[in-house]
């Protein structure tokens, strides 16, 4: 034995018997009790756990239309950039015209 356990004595727990088993009985009619699901039926409508889905579901429903306006942007650059090399065609034809001009 070591100096901690001899310095202790050995605790002895008394329990009557008809005590245990009421005690037993009690545990177990409470466990067959109704469960309880809190985002089951919606019942929890302001609790932390359904905001947290609520922001994953909106984050979810947003990415589609992020994706559209991307697409609208990317085509809309593309238009733009038709239209810039259109304006300098143009620009270079005006500007050989004027100094056709200039020359006679």
């Amino acid at each position: 034995m070591t100096d901690n356990e001899e310095g202790m004595k050995a605790a002895e727990i008394r329990v009557k018997e008809s005590i245990l088993v009421t005690y037993a009985a009690d545990l177990a009619a409470s466990r067959n009790g109704a469960a309880y699901r809190p985002l089951s039926a919606g019942n929890m409508s302001y609790s932390r756990a359904n905001s947290i889905n609520d922001l994953r579901t909106a984050i979810m429903e947003s990415i589609e239309p992020m994706d559209l306006v991307s697409q609208l942007v990317e085509k809309d650059a593309n238009r733009l950039k038709k239209m810039g090399q259109a304006f300098t065609e143009m620009d270079l034809a005006a500007s050989q015209s004027i100094q056709e001009l200039e020359v006679r």
